[in-house]
């Protein structure tokens, strides 16, 4: 309740003197339901970890590109390596759409890419979006093994790829990121909706 009043108080002063009080309350209360749903059902139930890092920098290199990026959370994980966390107030794009032949919502796969060039020698064990959607709080991800997260255990095979385990996880997101970083680069610009009806209706 605390760090949401406090939350709520960051808001610049213009900002919130244009915002009934009964609004202020009411999100105050949102906050603070969002976050002990997110507590309670998501982080008391995972194996045990520490917070190793918030909003740190990270950087990657993708041939003719170099991307600055932030981390939203690091995890420490018990039993050793790291769990990448990126915080989602909306619904988090499911994970079998990260492996798309044009994957959707690359931003995990490039944080991953970039702990492993920085640390190589350290497992990257899960990756997720903690997804704090009031009423439909979770972590949506994918684990290397049941230690690091058993929620998100990687499936045998994910049905838009053929991942049988981390190490394909991690070989799929450099092919792929690598390919869109180099039709950036080059300027391509051809006309190819991921999904025909979703995207040419919108």
């Amino acid at each position: 309740d605390a760090a949401a009043a406090a939350a709520i108080e960051t808001l610049a002063a213009a900002r919130r003197a244009e915002l009934p009080a009964v609004v202020l309350a009411g999100e105050a209360q949102r906050l603070a339901r969002t976050l002990r749903d997110w507590l309670v059902d998501v982080e008391c139930a995972r194996p045990p970890f520490e917070v190793r890092a918030v909003e740190s920098d990270g950087a990657l290199e993708l041939p003719g590109l170099r991307l600055r990026l932030r981390f939203d959370r690091v995890d420490a994980l018990v039993d050793g390596g790291v769990a990448l966390i990126d915080y989602k107030s909306g619904a988090a794009t499911t994970p079998g759409k990260w492996f798309e032949p044009r994957p959707q919502a690359p931003q995990l796969a490039l944080y991953a890419l970039a702990q492993r060039a920085a640390e190589p020698r350290l497992p990257i064990r899960a990756v997720a979006y903690a997804q704090l959607k009031p009423g439909a709080v979770k972590a949506v991800g994918v684990a290397a093994d049941a230690g690091a997260w058993p929620e998100l255990l990687l499936p045998a095979a994910i049905r838009t790829a053929p991942l049988p385990d981390w190490a394909a996880v991690e070989a799929h997101w450099t092919r792929a990121l690598v390919g869109l970083a180099a039709d950036f680069v080059a300027g391509r610009a051809d006309v190819t909706p991921r999904n025909r009806r979703d995207s040419c209706q919108y």
